[in-house]
């Protein structure tokens, strides 16, 4: 008898921003991503879904565990040290419940890949220097013809648009995943919304973190005027479209391989990209287009095309999502919550999740005296509310409204008028970062002494 479970197809890109997809887009800013339209045409799309922190490593081991980065031990790209053995990877449970496992294209985690026995892919291919995007399609198509009726669990994870880094720092005739056109005139370039200029009222570790990466030959952007960031964000777009060209051949392959009514497919990115917001590059910080990430769920039978406004933690909801989607338990232990039967509309709906919190922390590119070697960042999403709080610095604390102010170009914190918010917000994130044993002591994040 034929194993009728539901396949599972998840499609990640890096660095991807929430509204870099072309069906969200206007004319003032046109994005060509058939692919991606496709899957939100035909699925329920959560346009509030954020990263459990912005930055490639700790955000992917997040959502390969289920654990928040403070519980993974990574929060930064290099320098952290993750036990698998005591965190259970997200593939472990399917191949433990007999789906074959595959996992192509780029990894970016300590948890060791080619070992199957932690990281629970049966099959790991097209991984080398990260992932090269163009390498994905030919054994991911293959494994596709060759489950021989068994349910699989296949991930698809593509690099760009991370290309914008290299293009950032000159290296625009050797991107790893494919060269884009040369750029028209700034002047054809999209304009600069409202709102894009840092905000003199934002915590001051922002404008000494944003001098020190300035200063760092990672991020050459210090002396970038209004019409390079023009072009810069064109760039960005090139690259969007060059991932949802991949996306849209191994969605082709999934059709071919006759399986694709009884798969579901979950589309996502890593974090997404600063793309010039208040004079940022690349990620790390909380600007709603670096933390704000794609989260589209498809599955023919069972999803419920659509939007929805809920919270998602991509992070640690993911993994109970998938869990649930393929029936199987979700340990009582995980931190998330699943948001399956949101998806696909069922009778017994789950409660919305009220609030989220994403994780970050700074290391110097360029050492400044008066910072310390790494700086921790919480932030608190709670309906229309936006609260971020820094370990260091004197003005640590930045607040919006994100209903009023979805730019985060006004912060409230200082103002008088909103400090019955800003005690709530400082309430609710202590007590959160209590229950879940964040180590980092909740005074640090206080309002320091006046």
């Amino acid at each position: 008898m034929p194993d009728r479970r539901p396949n599972l197809l998840l499609i990640t890109t890096d660095q991807q921003s929430h509204d870099a997809m072309g069906f969200l887009r206007g004319p003032e800013r046109p994005l060509h991503t058939p692919a991606m339209d496709q899957l939100a045409a035909k699925g329920c799309v959560f346009t509030r879904a954020y990263c459990a922190h912005p930055l490639c490593v700790p955000s992917r081991t997040a959502m390969v565990t289920g654990r928040y980065p403070h519980e993974t031990g990574v929060v930064m790209n290099k320098g952290s040290e993750a036990n698998p053995h005591l965190l259970r990877s997200l593939a472990l449970h399917f191949r433990e419940a007999g789906y074959a496992t595959a996992y192509f294209g780029k990894w970016h985690s300590p948890i060791p890949l080619q070992d199957a026995e932690t990281s629970g892919f049966e099959v790991a291919e097209a991984n080398a220097h990260n992932g090269v995007d163009r390498t994905i399609l030919a054994p991911a198509a293959a494994f596709l013809e060759r489950t021989g009726g068994r349910p699989f669990f296949m991930t698809a994870s593509y690099n760009n648009p991370h290309n914008i880094c290299e293009w950032a720092r000159g290296e625009r005739r050797a991107l790893p995943d494919g060269e884009i056109p040369d750029p028209p005139p700034a002047s054809e370039c999209p304009p600069m919304p409202s709102g894009w200029e840092p905000d003199p009222t934002e915590p001051d570790i922002l404008t000494a973190l944003r001098r020190g990466y300035h200063a760092a030959k990672a991020f050459p952007v210090h002396a970038y005027t209004e019409a390079d960031w023009r072009i810069y964000r064109w760039a960005y777009d090139r690259m969007v479209e060059h991932v949802d060209a991949h996306i849209g051949r191994l969605l082709d392959a999934l059709e071919r391989s006759g399986q694709a009514d009884n798969t579901l497919i979950v589309f996502l990115s890593d974090h997404g990209d600063a793309q010039g917001w208040h004079r940022w590059n690349q990620k790390t910080i909380f600007h709603d287009s670096v933390t704000r990430v794609p989260f589209i769920m498809v599955h023919p039978a069972s999803i419920r095309p659509g939007v929805r406004g809920d919270l998602v933690q991509t992070g640690t909801d993911l993994m109970p999502t998938l869990l649930e989607a393929a029936g199987l338990a979700v340990p009582a232990e995980l931190p998330g919550v699943s948001h399956w039967r949101t998806a696909t509309g069922g009778e017994s709906v789950p409660p919305r999740r009220r609030r989220l919190v994403v994780e970050t922390a700074f290391n110097q590119h360029a050492p400044l005296p008066e910072l310390p070697p790494v700086v921790h960042g919480r932030m608190l999403v709670e309906d229309q509310w936006k609260f971020c709080v820094y370990s260091h610095g004197e003005r640590r604390e930045s607040l919006h409204n994100l209903a009023d102010d979805p730019h985060e170009s006004r912060n409230l914190a200082p103002e008088g008028a909103s400090r019955q918010t800003l005690e709530h917000c400082r309430d609710v994130l202590r007590n959160w970062m209590r229950k879940h044993e964040d180590p980092i002591p909740p005074a640090a994040f206080g309002s320091p002494p006046r």
